[in-house]
């Protein structure tokens, strides 16, 4: 590794107090939380952002904040391909971030392709150019109440802004409404791990990448190889392995989790120096039997450099990354003296092989030192990495262009530039000249080492210290020379990489080195994105703390399961008449462990007129027992009634009053005589249907009891039958309990009756209670949301299932007189519940034959279906007047084609839906349509689908030539056509010419294959 062997040696600040109260947020704080997050998204500037985004302009506009309804869209179906996977993380993050800070959202945000957004939506677009962004990992995001947009050149961009949107809303609680424009100064910002004298563990790593991607570093160079440990798998050469290794397997997941956080995991593979360990297992090829020897390949040795050569090609087909850091540093030992003539008569001595080899092969021939065979060597090995599509390689800086050496390093090969030390070393300057990009490894800010006190890097650099720097800030050098360069900088710096080097590796645990480095990593990503923000340290440091943990290192939600029950009576699979009324009844529960948010659907539009829903369906929670739980709360109804008891402990004050007082306080109690048959009971103003009853107990219980009642006061009956109870730990707690009773018949008395008692202090006293409570109904009121039935035939219901309780739905459905007999009446119920799978249930019921007559079969009258001149609000979708155009089906529409006909609340639609040459109905009401493959009035539902929006003009063709019609939606200027009838999937096509207001038509079978075209007209 670079590090030489040790020797003694603006604006206001939006959300960030509101870190700690959101840190231990839950969803009852909510209210007083968003209190405090309103006030701090109302200041000027987006400040709750680690690192500064390098724009923000803000508008005068309420905050944009997660709802329950929060969806993520790709409005435009092109961008799908790159942007599912970012929208997919995002969901997924705002589920967890949702969940760690009691913000509204319920479950995973659902990711939609092809729509348009609503309220409360976040939106992801790519675009070819995007204002004030030059490179893809730049931004546009613009924010309103109504939604978020975030707009890039590609998925790069998009993920980076969903960066920024995570931090706020963890910061502040949402994001300040107005139009960021961020992008990074440098391209490189990267972290170096020393993977290689230190164990660390795939899940380490993994966390690492989260954690750099959510502070904007991009790379994480892997250093795998060192004198102290080999930990990466290799099947070409096993024997070179420590003990402790990341498998292939495991290597490919902290790929995978790079690429999905865009982390490039760059490959760092030492060499010639740094290979001890390697070189335990071919003692061979090393170039001594001494200390420094017994470290260096011998790559004089031909089987040296195929040795190298087949690491070169397993690994670099393990890694997709272009980039790959062959080292180079500290190969041979050098000291204060150690200055050029001197230096290469010294290693000509030293290793007299490597000086052979030198002549041999650098271009100074007989003249060459050992350090131009070394130099060539790292040019023949970077030619044969890149030869294996690893363009970018990098080597280290400090035995390159050394006085009296003619060899250099190619000019492609990039220089990690990490130090000066050495007078001998060469300057940021004297790299630069000969051609080289150089990254900012400023060994004086960025080096975290595992070592000893007093030895050298023991004092680790600070956050302060590295907010203090900039890009342009190189190592400075022995020679006395400052290496910064100021402003904008030159196309040759590429960025900068912090780096963690573990010379002790036992110094620090995997937890304690992640603990270190991390606000250090964020200081160094807030000044290579963006180093001109001028926010004072001790603000920026509030605000690194502010924005937390990155979502994707919080602990993930668990995976809830729901249970959906559908039941109808009659029974499903039984017949039923006309006239007859279906009562339907839906129960969605989970195993949630606090409140989730559930949706369920009835979807009754593909029965048409042949039921009818009667009256309004009702929606009510049920308790775990299935009772439905009140709207309205109960009441405490002992609370301040006459109590009788068995006795009282004397010489206190402890009376039976006291336990229907409301009071729990430390003298509001009862203590009974010093009896194992101790009791204590209340009259009710009334007979009453008791819901529950709560007993207060103080530490001396009652152990084994039991909740009595009566109608008279003489006779009792057991409402519980014997419990056997623990009684609270210490004469300071008091404890709640609620029990219910077996009867829901009214009563006028409620006793609790002791069968033993507590020993407390080694004594037996009475039984004491705070307080008995008799409720006639819930402590607390559960109202649930009301379904909806629309237009369209569907009952949908969406809202909070609280913990412990579940959902039940009502509703009555009527037969039609004119059911057809024969007719199959299914009915699909859909649910979810917090992040459960998707459930389903269906009810079939068949309309049975009777005396009454059948509706008639003659065509009924024909639809005026012809295309309008301009789209209207339900635009017309009849057939085209060109030559060969559909005509009207033979044959009787469909009842329920019929029935909207009639109603006027739909569109007629008719193409040959099965392919067989002949057309049928089908029927369009808001965005559903339902298709029929025979033209009669019992004709059963052939497909049914929902589609587009009710506005959009539906048209209808074969627009592949494939013999089977499906439609089209006409959306402004946009056309989309259907790949398959009961597919949301879409294509969109290109009429040209067309503008908002042009009417469009089909024409049939004019295109070769005899597909049908859109155009205008």
């Amino acid at each position: 590794m670079p590090l030489h062997e040790p020797k003694t040696v603006s604006r206001r600040l939006l959300g960030v107090a509101l870190a700690a109260a959101l840190t231990a947020l839950g969803t009852t704080a909510l209210p007083a939380a968003r209190a405090q997050a309103d006030s701090a998204l109302a200041g000027e500037g987006l400040s709750g952002v680690v690192p500064a985004v390098t724009s923000f302009t803000p508008q005068e506009a309420d905050p944009f904040r997660l709802s329950a309804s929060t969806r993520l869209v790709i409005p435009d179906p092109a961008d799908e391909a790159a942007l599912t996977d970012e929208a997919s993380l995002l969901a997924a993050e705002l589920e967890n971030l949702s969940a760690a800070k009691g913000l509204e959202l319920r479950s995973t945000p659902a990711v939609v392709v092809g729509q348009a957004a609503a309220a409360g939506d976040i939106t992801l677009r790519l675009e070819e150019q995007v204002a004030g962004v030059s490179t893809a990992e730049g931004y546009r995001l613009e924010a309103t109440s109504q939604g978020v947009t975030i707009t890039a050149t590609g998925d790069a961009g998009a993920f980076y802004g969903t960066r920024t949107l995570l931090q706020s809303i963890t910061s502040s609680g949402g994001l300040q409404a107005g139009q960021v424009v961020d992008q990074p100064a440098m391209p490189v910002r990267s972290l170096h791990l020393d993977a290689a004298r230190k164990y660390f563990t795939k899940d380490w790593i993994i966390n690492q990448v989260r954690e750099m991607s959510w502070v904007k570093l991009n790379q994480l160079q892997y250093h795998f190889s060192e004198n102290e440990g080999f930990r990466l798998e290799s099947k070409t050469h096993p024997e070179i392995m420590s003990s402790q290794y990341i498998t292939q397997a495991e290597l490919a997941e902290i790929i995978a989790e790079g690429a999905k956080y865009h982390v490039e995991i760059v490959p760092a593979l030492d060499m010639p120096g740094h290979m001890a360990a390697l070189l335990e297992s071919h003692p061979e090829l090393r170039v001594g039997s001494s200390a420094s020897g017994r470290k260096i390949l011998d790559y004089s040795k031909p089987e040296a450099r195929q040795l190298a050569h087949e690491l070169i090609d397993e690994y670099t087909a393990l890694f997709p990354s272009n980039s790959w850091h062959l080292g180079g540093d500290e190969v041979f030992p050098i000291d204060g003296n150690s200055y050029y003539s001197s230096l290469h008569s010294k290693l000509a001595r030293q290793y007299p092989q490597l000086h052979t080899y030198a002549k041999e092969h650098a271009a100074a021939g007989q003249s060459a030192t050992v350090l131009d065979g070394y130099v060539h060597f790292l040019n023949e090995t970077a030619d044969y990495i890149q030869s294996k599509g690893k363009t970018q390689v990098r080597a280290w800086n400090d035995a390159l262009s050394y006085t009296g050496t003619t060899e250099k390093l190619a000019a492609d090969v990039d220089i990690a530039y990490w130090t000066g030390w050495h007078g001998a070393f060469p300057t940021v300057q004297k790299m630069v000249d000969e051609g080289h990009r150089l990254i900012n490894f400023n060994d004086a800010y960025f080096y975290y080492v595992l070592t000893y006190p007093g030895w050298a890097y023991s004092t680790k650099p600070t956050a302060e210290k590295i907010y203090g720097w900039h890009p342009g800030v190189y190592p400075g050098h022995q020679s006395g020379i400052t290496q910064t360069w100021e402003g904008q900088q030159p196309a040759w710096n590429l960025g900068a990489s912090f780096a963690i080097w573990c010379d002790k590796p036992h110094v620090e645990t995997e937890e304690q080195v992640a603990a270190g480095v991390k606000p250090l990593l964020r200081a160094m990503a807030s000044r290579v994105w963006n180093p001109a923000d001028t926010t004072s340290f001790s603000t920026w440091n509030t605000r690194q703390q502010a924005v937390g943990e990155t979502p994707g290192n919080l602990p993930p939600l668990p995976r809830t399961t729901a249970q959906l029950d559908f039941r109808s009576a009659p029974e499903s699979g039984t017949q039923v008449s006309r006239g007859q009324v279906l009562s339907r009844t839906v129960t969605l529960s989970s195993d949630a462990t606090a409140e989730v948010n559930a949706q369920v659907t009835a979807d009754l539009s593909g029965l048409g007129r042949n039921v009818t829903v009667t009256g309004a369906p009702q929606a009510s929670y049920v308790d775990a027992s299935g009772h439905v739980v009140p709207s309205q709360a109960g009441r405490n109804v002992a609370l301040g009634r006459p109590v009788t008891a068995s006795g009282q402990e004397g010489g206190t004050v402890w009376s039976k009053e006291k336990v229907v007082d409301g009071l729990s306080t430390a003298d509001s109690r009862w203590s009974s005589d010093y009896s194992d048959q101790a009791w204590i009971a209340v009259e009710l103003a009334e007979p009453t249907a008791v819901d529950h009853v709560d007993i207060v107990w103080e530490a001396a219980c009652a152990p084994s009891f039991e909740i009595m009642t009566s109608t008279d006061g003489e006779h009792w009956t057991s409402g519980t039958g014997v419990l056997k109870q623990t009684c609270p730990p210490n004469k300071l707690s008091a404890e709640k309990r609620s029990y219910r009773l077996s009867s829901k018949e009214p009563v006028k008395y409620v006793k609790m009756q002791a069968h033993s008692r507590q020993a407390f202090g080694g004594d037996y006293y009475g039984v004491s209670l705070w307080e008995l409570a008799v409720w006639d109904g819930p402590e607390q009121a559960l109202s649930a949301p009301q379904p909806q039935l629309n237009e369209e035939g569907q009952i949908t219901w969406d809202g909070p299932l609280p913990q412990g309780h579940g959902l039940r739905l009502t509703w009555e459905e009527t037969i039609s007189q004119d059911a057809a007999a024969g007719t199959s009446l299914e009915e699909t119920v859909q649910a979810s519940a917090g992040n459960s799978e998707p459930l389903s249930a269906t009810s079939t019921h068949t309309v049975q034959a009777s005396d009454a007559p059948e509706p008639p079969v003659t065509p009924s009258a024909e639809p005026t279906v012809g295309p309008s001149a301009l789209p209207s609000a339900v635009p017309s979708a009849g057939p085209s007047a060109e030559p060969g155009g559909p005509v009207v089906p033979e044959g009787a529409k469909p009842a329920y084609v019929s029935a909207v006909e009639a109603k006027g609340n739909g569109k007629l639609l008719y193409g040959d839906w099965d392919g067989d040459g002949k057309d049928s109905w089908a029927v369009r009401v808001g965005s559903r349509v339902v298709f029929y493959a025979d033209n009669r009035v019992d004709a059963p539902v052939y497909a049914s689908i929902s589609l587009g929006r009710s506005t959009d003009q539906v048209l209808v063709g074969d627009w592949d030539g494939d013999g089977y019609d499906t439609l089209a939606l006409r959306r402004g200027t946009t056309v989309l056509t259907q790949k398959k009838l009961t597919s949301t999937s879409t294509e969109r096509v290109v009429v040209e010419g067309i503008t908002r207001t042009s009417p469009v038509k089909v024409v049939k079978g004019v295109e070769p294959g005899g597909r049908d075209v859109i155009v205008l007209g």
